[in-house]
């Protein structure tokens, strides 16, 4: 964004905050004007927190919000999900610090690097197991009467 653009965001929003309105901040958690938001949101280099691609169609994002997701509990303005091609399979947590948010990053790529480790066990071994294994039941199976 170029300074002009910036001072011009500026400019239109100075005073537009409201007291009952949303409350914005930048990543150290410090309470900003609307305008100085807008401005910031727009950069995706501060936005940004880390990005990890794990195996093929997972991604894992953390970025910094600037609006508070606590919903008066605990401020909340930062946030990292995990997107998937699988259904269901989404994942998300927000937190209140620059930190924390490193640190949840972190936490979410080991979980779901463990998860496909699990995932590789179960197709390359636990399943031709359980195949072995369950083999007798379903002769069983088929020969008893129901």
């Amino acid at each position: 964004m170029t300074p002009k653009k910036a001072e011009q965001i500026r400019r239109d929003l100075e005073g537009k905050d409201s007291p009952g309105a949303l409350h914005h901040f930048d990543k150290d958690g410090r309470q900003i004007p609307l305008w100085r938001w807008v401005v910031l949101f727009e950069n995706m280099p501060y936005c940004r927190v880390a990005e990890t691609h794990l195996w093929p169609g997972i991604r894992i994002s953390t970025v910094w919000l600037g609006l508070d997701h606590g919903w008066g509990d605990r401020r909340l303005i930062f946030e990292t999900m995990v997107f998937t091609p699988y259904e269901g399979w989404d994942d998300t947590d927000r937190y209140g610090s620059l930190a924390e948010a490193r640190w949840g990053h972190a936490c979410f790529c080991a979980k779901w690097e463990l998860r496909r480790w699990g995932m590789l066990l179960h197709i390359f071994l636990l399943g031709p197991v359980a195949r072995i294994l369950l083999a007798p039941l379903r002769l069983l199976r088929s020969i008893l009467p129901r």
